[in-house]
């Protein structure tokens, strides 16, 4: 069953009108600063775009034809040769009911399960990886640690194979140059055991990024285009406007400028596959007080915005980012993070999100947690059960019981009709502490301690799962070496 609640509108639908108007005004008298490739730009000037000195102009016509676009989008959402996006493991965008969460970040820094807080090494991972895949429906929206221990050009990839080697299945791991695309490639090709399906299947990714404001780094659209080519699926584009830092302070002024750049990737994936790109934009605050990203309502808040902005845009939510971080500023796990998290994560449901992410990060996902991962997967099954609503039918509304078992009493534990339902019915929390005060005194312990204690068994006992044989890690670390002494 699906919850029935109203989502809260934080932006009216003539609020959005105005902002999506102003972001065309915006996209259509500003240049999006890049240095683009030949292939690149000449695909732009072909679909109308005009470039000058590094700079992209897009005319009114060409902002015409993608809006007639939009309204015209088919239910799928890309067209062509390439692989659906909807396809690619890990993305933010669901096709279906299903409550989703999972693991996000790319943390230097851990709070290991002694609360000690130091740098990521290759070791944690290995760790962290086990731990994680005793949760089966746990995903993977990001490595959540890169290892400090391996050489910085290559901490993504040793972060990709350090998962392989740990896990049932590789996991979601950004590369950030067009050098690694190959080296990550090599690597799906071991643990898949084709070419062809590693294209298919491969959970690594280089999207590209639009920085705030209007620029595109020529580095990462080299990238992004090397990851085109070889895997064979569409580009990519996402941006993370910063409120207060690469846009204005207000809320929605930073969703102007925010859209208008989308507005602008869609223009930019027409061009290059004939396909539009959604709306993929993840606005955050800057505490201007600290100088320091921040989670808290002011991100919410524009999170929350850019939703509303998208699925007026593109009245599909398949084209729009949907996921929400249950994200916190503290650093380690406690009061705070539950908080932070438990208001990001109920208010992010009641706006319709069914895709958790930002579990196990702390500190604005600076940090990681295998503490913090276990509460969070406690919170975000609170959230599921919540996500599934109330079922109503014969069978719950139980009129037939009701009339059996009132005239003996208060007997409707001991019937058979609960021994069916309970389960569905009720949360079974593994550390939310649900006893009596007294039961409880024999053993106070909080769902810190509990957690704490679970993640210590977990981080020193979980099994590698991982179905790659000894043959095939050695491969990969050879892959690796090579990897480090030609990108070093």
């Amino acid at each position: 069953m699906k919850s029935a609640f109203k989502a809260p509108e934080f932006i009216s639908e003539k609020e959005c009108d105005w902002i999506i108007k102003e972001a065309r005004i915006l996209a259509e008298n500003t240049a999006l600063n890049c240095e683009g490739t030949e292939e690149f730009n000449e695909c732009l000037r072909q679909y109308g775009c005009r470039i000058e000195k590094g700079e992209i102009n897009f005319p009114s016509a060409v902002l015409d034809s993608l809006f007639q676009r939009i309204e015209a989008q088919a239910e799928t959402i890309t067209e062509g040769s390439f692989a659906r996006a909807a396809d690619l493991p890990a993305m933010d965008f669901r096709d279906d009911d299903k409550f989703h969460y999972g693991i996000s970040g790319q943390a230097g820094l851990i709070c290991d399960v002694s609360g000690k807080l130091r740098p990521c090494m290759t070791e944690d991972l290995e760790h962290f990886a086990r731990m994680a895949d005793t949760f089966p429906e746990l995903e993977w929206h990001h490595p959540a640690m890169i290892p400090q221990d391996a050489p910085v050009r290559n901490r993504e990839l040793h972060a990709y194979a350090t998962i392989a080697m740990n896990n049932s299945s590789p996991r979601l791991v950004s590369a950030y140059s067009k050098e690694a695309i190959r080296y990550f490639m090599e690597i799906s090709e071991v643990c898949y055991g084709t070419r062809e399906r590693a294209r298919r299947e491969a959970p690594f990714i280089h999207q590209l990024w639009i920085n705030t404001p209007f620029t595109i780094d020529g580095a990462v659209l080299e990238g992004a285009l090397e990851a085109r080519r070889v895997l064979g699926r569409p580009v990519k584009i996402v941006n993370m406007p910063v409120a207060g830092a690469t846009a204005p302070v207000t809320i929605a002024g930073c969703l102007v400028v925010g859209t208008a750049e989308m507005l602008m990737a869609n223009i930019i994936t027409l061009a290059l596959d004939n396909c539009l790109n959604g709306y993929f934009s993840a606005p955050i605050a800057m505490d201007v007080r600290r100088g320091i990203f921040t989670t808290g309502p002011e991100t919410s808040l524009l999170r929350f915005g850019a939703a509303n902005i998208a699925r007026r845009l593109f009245r599909n939510n398949r084209m729009v980012f949907q996921s929400f971080g249950l994200g916190t500023t503290a650093k380690t796990p406690g009061a705070q993070s539950m908080m932070e998290k438990s208001l990001g994560g109920a208010w992010a449901l009641s706006c319709g999100a069914r895709v958790m992410g930002a579990l196990s990060t702390l500190a604005f996902s600076d940090v990681i947690s295998p503490v913090q991962l276990l509460l969070d997967i406690e919170l975000s099954h609170e959230l599921e059960r919540m996500a599934k609503g109330i079922r109503v039918n014969e069978k719950t509304l139980a009129v037939e019981l009701i009339r059996r078992v009132v005239p003996t009493g208060s007997r409707f534990m001991e019937d058979e009709h609960t021994l069916e339902n309970y389960a569905d019915e009720q949360w079974n929390p593994m550390f939310t502490d649900r006893s009596s005060a007294m039961t409880w005194q024999q053993n106070p312990k909080d769902m810190l301690d509990l957690a704490t204690a679970k993640a210590h068994e977990l981080w020193n006992s979980a099994p590698n799962k991982s179905p790659l044989t000894e043959a095939q890690k050695n491969e990969i670390r050879k892959i690796l070496s090579i990897a480090d002494k030609e990108m070093a």
